[in-house]
This record gives C-alpha cells, sequence and structure tokens, in this order.
C-alpha cells in the first residue's frame, strides 16, 4: 500500500546515515549496483501482482536483466538474493503468491549466477554461495512435502519448523 512505502521511505531518510555509504565515500562497486537492484525490486513488485496478465512477458524480462545485471556489478549480490529467496519461499509457504512464480523467479537467480559465474571466469565463489544451496533445498522441501500448504497458519509455521 502507499502507506507502507511511505513509512519505508521516511525510516530510510532518517535513519540513511546507518544504511548505505554512498553519500560520504568514493564509488563503491556497490553503488554502481543499486539502480539494478532497484530496477529488480520494481520489476519483482510489479510482477507479483495477482491480477498481472498483460506486461507478464515483459516484467519476467525485466527482472532477468536487471538481476543480471546486479550481480555482475557486485560481487556480494548472493546475500541480497538469499534474503529475496527466503521471502520467495515463505511467501509460497503461506500461498501468497503461486508456485509458478516462485519457481521462475528461482530460475532467474540460479541462471543469473551461472552467467556471472561464466563472466568471472568460474568464480568458485559464486556455485558454493548459500542462494544456490536454498534455492536447490527450497524445491527439494517444495517436492518432497506437497502437503506443506495443507491448514492453517499455525499448523503451516509447526511444519516448517519441522
Amino acid at each position: 500500500t502507499w502507506m507502507s512505502g511511505a513509512l519505508a521511505a521516511i525510516w530510510y531518510i532518517l535513519n540513511r546515515i546507518d544504511t548505505t555509504r554512498v553519500e560520504f565515500t568514493i564509488p563503491l562497486r556497490e553503488n554502481w549496483s543499486l539502480p539494478f537492484f532497484a530496477l529488480q525490486i520494481m520489476a519483482i513488485t510489479y510482477y507479483l501482482r495477482p491480477q498481472l496478465k498483460s506486461f507478464q512477458c515483459w516484467s519476467f524480462t525485466l527482472i532477468m536483466i536487471s538481476t543480471f545485471l546486479f550481480c555482475v556489478t557486485w560481487q556480494f549480490n548472493q546475500f541480497i538474493l538469499l534474503i529475496q529467496a527466503l521471502v520467495l519461499f515463505s511467501l509460497d509457504c503461506f500461498d501468497m503468491v503461486p508456485p509458478s512464480k516462485v519457481a521462475s523467479l528461482y530460475f532467474i537467480h540460479v541462471v543469473s549466477l551461472l552467467l556471472v559465474w561464466i563472466l568471472q571466469f568460474n568464480n568458485s565463489m559464486l556455485l558454493g554461495s548459500l542462494v544456490l544451496s536454498f534455492i536447490l533445498a527450497a524445491l527439494v522441501v517444495r517436492h518432497l512435502q506437497r502437503n506443506l500448504k495443507s491448514g492453517g497458519f499455525v499448523l503451516r509455521i509447526l511444519k516448517l519448523s519441522l
């Protein structure tokens, strides 16, 4: 909603000294990735809309391009992608997002990291990243535990903790 966006913007403005180094340092690598990250978040938010039909292909393409550029421009991107994957897994477990959209976003994360791995001359840090391990584990859990989405909210949390 507009209220959550306004609260997030106010929080960022009031705490910008604690949240970023962009204002007072020379241009670092993560400064180059921030526009791609913002574009990716915007496209993912648009892609996860429930009634999205007309521009779904465009938003998917935009997510793919922005995720790839985000991964190319910042070497620690896998930690941000891990947080995104955790949130997507939670949204999928609580049935707030269709599983097909979550799987396609996981696919984008994996493809982007593999392309960056190739472009960075087989950087082993990317293949050993936590996000790739988590995505693999999330897909296995989703496949093996089909009844994960049955029951109420408390029962789903208990199933996730097991």
